[in-house]
């Protein structure tokens, strides 16, 4: 499978481009005088007001092909983030042009795969990182002998179209396992677009696709488990075709526009060609059964949503379709919180723990204990 070329702006995107970030300041300026006491903002800290509408001003105003290069590569964020820290960067080179971008590698005896957000446009962003390396630290901190290695799937934004990240999180899965660790010592997890793509590897294991020939083998080598550690999905993405009702009523909160969803959803959408493959991205689209057997995937799965997120109603119809096949589906709802919230608090440099970043703590660190008391 040949990669479309990256995007190239033209003269007057980059106008635009250059136009709507020289505004910025301003509109800072504005929401410190005006907008910081709508009642839509009540009980926000300044900073995190301030990301929240500079992130949504952004969103509204630039193009599916302004947004990557209003920001750094994945990997390129990925290589400062570990410089700050002082940390020894590990890039592995995956097939079709991924990698896997390692924060811990070295003496692991657990990993967990993430696939960060942004629409299948946006690249890694810091804070992505530094909330699962916050992870990382407590969990090895919490429990002796825990060595988890975060691995960031590097896969292709846009212009890349389906299935390109499907392939790149098995070539990801597949060089793991191949390395030594069983599917039962390794997590994926993922937010917004991030989370589709793991749905999408749920669906072509439950429901096999005929553009993927790769095969995931969960099976344990006789050690009697099947299946991955667990699956946490942070508000999940997944480009349905009805508006909900969270869409209409959220939008005023959400630093994320239901309008940008739309955009992005439709642009991805174009390239799922092929009929049969529409539900393995578009899973509350699918059938009733559509997770049936997914327990044989993975042990346990969390999905957690904002509570003011524009997503919230299709994450929770999500979970309610999940957890008729798994009754170790688990939902968290933050009731005031929006989209990926726990992540761009750190992004805000908010101060105080964020009662989600909590709950994924507690849930991945129950799911060790319990492989650790179960002698695995």
């Amino acid at each position: 499978m040949a990669l479309p070329p990256k995007v190239q702006l033209r003269f007057s995107e980059k106008l635009g481009l250059n136009l709507v970030l020289l505004q910025i300041p301003f509109l800072l300026l504005y929401t410190l005088l005006v907008s910081r006491w709508s009642k839509n903002n009540k009980g926000k800290s300044t900073n995190r007001l301030l990301f929240d509408r500079t992130v949504r001003f952004v969103l509204e105003n630039l193009s599916v092909r302004q947004l990557p290069a209003a920001s750094p590569t994945s990997e390129e964020t990925y290589l400062k983030w570990m410089s700050k820290q002082k940390l020894k960067p590990v890039i592995d080179k995956l097939k079709l042009d991924a990698s896997l971008m390692w924060v811990g590698k070295e003496g692991m005896n657990y990993a967990m795969i993430y696939c960060h957000g942004g629409g299948y446009i946006g690249p890694l962003s810091d804070f992505q990182i530094e909330f699962w390396h916050r992870l990382q630290v407590s969990l090895q901190s919490q429990e002796a002998g825990v060595q988890l290695g975060v691995a960031v799937l590097d896969y292709s934004l846009y212009p890349a179209s389906f299935p390109t990240q499907l392939h790149q999180l098995i070539s990801a899965i597949t060089q793991i396992i191949s390395s030594g660790l069983p599917p039962s010592h390794i997590f994926l997890a993922g937010d917004s677009a991030g989370a589709n793509i793991i749905l999408q590897l749920i669906g072509h294991l439950l429901h096999p696709s005929s553009q993927i020939t790769e095969h995931v083998e969960l099976s344990q080598g006789g050690q009697g488990e099947f299946g991955f550690a667990g699956i946490c999905l942070i508000s999940p993405w997944v480009l349905s075709n009805t508006e909900s009702k969270s869409e209409r009523i959220n939008d005023v909160f959400d630093l994320l526009p239901t309008k940008c969803l739309t955009n992005w959803k439709n642009v991805y959408m174009a390239s799922v060609l092929d009929p049969s493959d529409q539900f393995l991205v578009q899973p509350n689209d699918a059938m009733d059964g559509w997770f049936k057997n997914i327990q044989g995937i993975c042990s346990s799965v969390m999905i957690t949503a904002g509570g003011r997120e524009v997503l919230h109603d299709s994450v929770v119809k999500l979970y309610e379709n999940m957890v008729l096949h798994h009754p170790q589906a688990t939902l968290y709802v933050q009731d005031t919180g929006l989209h990926c919230d726990a992540m761009f608090d750190i992004a805000a440099k908010s101060k105080n723990p964020h009662p989600m970043e909590q709950r994924v703590f507690q849930w991945f660190h129950a799911n060790i204990l319990k492989k650790k008391l179960g002698g695995d």
